[in-house]
This record gives structure tokens, C-alpha cells and sequence, in this order.
């Protein structure tokens, strides 16, 4: 109830005219009318003395007026506080959320990261092996001569001595019998391959298996390593 309202009851029960309870309040009739109307409201020393005449203090002259207020603020604070309770929920998920994305984006980042490092390191190994490898590797070559026809014949083999890889290449000028006999030169070279821990002893084979159908063999010195 507004203050105008809870004046006009209080005024009625008590038997007062407009002009009455303005003379008491030693104000026009037409403020108290305004104030019953709603359009104006007493000061506080006016409501003061108001309350004085009908003998009520004056937190019931403005009691429904000040419950009104309280209520409305109380709804409207406990509506921001839940709103705010909301807001602090969801950015506590999202900032929740968003650590994890920054988390698993790092797990990820760093797992790439170690992977192509191991993958560099064992391609560096590898090739520091191959290296090794590749300088401690000798090479030895022969010309061989045999019906008519000219062959080349390469062997690598490494600070052990055991061979590693042999080679057989028809150098002289290519017609269907050098090819036939070639055919069956690499067969033995081949077939014979890994019989032997030695590099000599598998440089003796081919030069008797070659010496022995008539051929001659030569080792090139120029390119011994």
C-alpha cells in the first residue's frame, strides 16, 4: 500500500476532513489531497508529525511502502546473486575446458616434438653408422679375359676382411654369346655368394673358377683401396 493510501485510511478512521488534518499539520488542503492522491509525498519531518497525530511511528506510516521496497530488493538481489552463481559456474567450466584443450594441445606438441627428435637422432645414428660403414669399406678390382670376351669383376669387403658385395660387369662389346656366358658367370658369383669369410680366399675362387675355362686375370692395382 502506498503512503497516500495507508494517509486517507488513517485520516477516515480517525474522522478527520482534508482541512482538518491540514490545519493540525499547519499545511494547505490541497498537499494533503495530493499526497492521498499519490502525486506528491510528505517530507520526512511531515511524516514525522503525521505520525504523531494518529500515534503510529513512522515505520508504519511507511510500513507496506518500505516491505514493498525490501521484497523487490531481496527478489532482485537474490536474482543477480543467482545469475551471478550462473555466470561463475559456466566461466569456471569454460576455464576448466580451456585448460584442458591448452593441456592436451601441449601433451600433443611435446609428444611431436620427442618423436621427431628420436626419428632425427636414429636417422643421424644410422647415417654416422653408414659412414663408418662406408669409410672402413675396401675395394678390389680384376679384368678378366675368356673366349674373346672382357668382363670386370669388383669385390668390397670391409676391416674384417669378409666380403660384402660382389660385382661382375661385361665390358667388352656386347653380342648374344658374351651375354649367354655371362649369364652363366653371375650365376656362380651369385650362387657362390657367402661361402666364404675371407676376402682372399673368395678372390682365389673366382680367379680359379675363372682360370680354370681358359681365362686370364688381371688385378687392377690403380684403384685398390
Amino acid at each position: 500500500m502506498e503512503i497516500g493510501n495507508k494517509l486517507y485510511e488513517l485520516r477516515k478512521n480517525a474522522n478527520l476532513s482534508q482541512e482538518q488534518l491540514a490545519e493540525k499539520l499547519n499545511i494547505t488542503r490541497q498537499t494533503i489531497s495530493n499526497w492521498e492522491l499519490g502525486q506528491t509525498v510528505p517530507d520526512i519531518m511531515q511524516a514525522k508529525e503525521i505520525s504523531k497525530i494518529f500515534k503510529i511511528t513512522l515505520d508504519e506510516l511507511i510500513d507496506n511502502n518500505v516491505k514493498d521496497i525490501l521484497v523487490e530488493k531481496i527478489s532482485n538481489t537474490e536474482k543477480i546473486v543467482g545469475t551471478t552463481k550462473k555466470n561463475l559456474k559456466m566461466l569456471s567450466i569454460v576455464i576448466i575446458v580451456f585448460l584442458i584443450i591448452v593441456v592436451l594441445i601441449n601433451v600433443v606438441y611435446m609428444y611431436r616434438v620427442h618423436k621427431e627428435k628420436t626419428m632425427l637422432e636414429q636417422r643421424q645414428f644410422q647415417e654416422q653408422l653408414y659412414r663408418e660403414y662406408m669409410t672402413n669399406i675396401k675395394t678390389r678390382r680384376f679384368y678378366i679375359s675368356i673366349n674373346n670376351e672382357k668382363y670386370s669383376y669388383i669385390i668390397q669387403y670391409g676391416e674384417d676382411n669378409a666380403p660384402i658385395l660382389d660385382t661382375l660387369a661385361l665390358i667388352s662389346e656386347y653380342n648374344e654369346k658374351a651375354q649367354e656366358n655371362y649369364n652363366i658367370y653371375i650365376n656362380y658369383i651369385l650362387q657362390t655368394y657367402g661361402n666364404y669369410k675371407d676376402v682372399k680366399e673368395r678372390i682365389n675362387d673366382v680367379k680359379n673358377y675363372f682360370e680354370s675355362r681358359g681365362g686370364t686375370w688381371e688385378e687392377n692395382s690403380n684403384i685398390l683401396m
